[in-house]
């Protein structure tokens, strides 16, 4: 049995991966994330709303703001 993941699946498991590396509690905004990882910054954007409403990435607005893992 072969298993298929789907693009966006890819790339969230990248961004993922990013952050992971990271210093505990590091926060990227949506550019870096895209530079980072090689995924376009319109993917970004959407991934990393998907992700912060199922509870696994903790995002902020403003200056200081940015997207940490939400658990260890």
């Amino acid at each position: 049995m072969r298993l298929a993941l789907t693009k966006r699946t890819g790339d969230s498991i990248r961004i993922l991966m990013h952050l992971a590396s990271l210093p505990a509690g590091s926060r990227r905004t949506s550019a870096q994330l895209a530079a980072a990882s090689g995924v376009s910054n319109g993917n970004v954007a959407t991934l990393i709303a998907a992700m912060s409403r199922a509870g696994i990435l903790d995002c902020a607005r403003g200056p200081g703001g940015g997207c940490a893992l939400a658990r260890d």
